[in-house]
């Protein structure tokens, strides 16, 4: 991992203690194969014993192991850990038979690779993108209309009351045509008399 400064950091993983070199939390995560935040919940933290870094950058960006609470040096390929045997049964306990238990499924054991197991790719994306990108596009070309009504709106107020201004001024000049039609109407039949 040449680049970037590697730093180590420590975990504890099922029955193991665990210390990987890596250049940040995220990279380690990863390495672990964890999608839990592992440092947030204090089961990781940046590695201080010596000998447990100096292991880690012999191995850069692989995660090494020993058994949990063990002082054995970690590695690739740790050893299972040892069980410490429990309370000698008394000679009652002996001669009672054991209480039946269903079929347990066989261990499996599983080598660690040299290189870090990666996790699985996102699921892809596009359509959603996709999806997401037209109704931006169409909250846009709303918005767009709405301004256009909005000016066209304007644009008839105003042409309504330049109409209705232009109707009034017709208006009056038809009804002062009418009056002065009307007086000689009137002036003419008197005259007429």
């Amino acid at each position: 991992m040449p680049g970037r400064a590697l730093k180590v950091f420590q975990a504890h993983l099922g029955f193991f203690d665990t210390v990987v070199a890596v250049p940040s939390k995220k990279a380690a995560l990863e390495a672990w194969g964890s999608r839990q935040d592992l440092f947030h919940t204090g089961l990781a933290s940046l590695a201080e014993d010596k000998e447990a870094i100096g292991a880690a950058l012999k191995h850069p960006g692989i995660v090494l192991r020993r058994p949990a609470g063990s002082r054995e040096p970690f590695a690739v390929e740790p050893g299972l850990p040892k069980v410490k045997a429990g309370p000698k049964k008394s000679p009652a306990a002996k001669q009672a038979p054991p209480a039946p238990v269903g079929k347990r499924p066989a261990l499996k054991l599983v080598h660690s690779q040299a290189e870090p197991k990666r996790p699985p790719a996102p699921p892809d994306r596009s359509a959603l993108d996709a999806a997401e990108r037209a109704l931006a596009d169409f909250q846009k070309a709303l918005k767009n209309s709405e301004a256009e009504f909005v000016r066209r709106k304007k644009e008839l107020l105003a042409e309504e009351q330049r109409w209705k201004e232009s109707s009034r001024v017709r208006e009056r000049e038809f009804r002062q045509r009418l009056a002065a039609a009307k007086r000689d109407y009137s002036r003419a039949l008197r005259e007429s008399k």
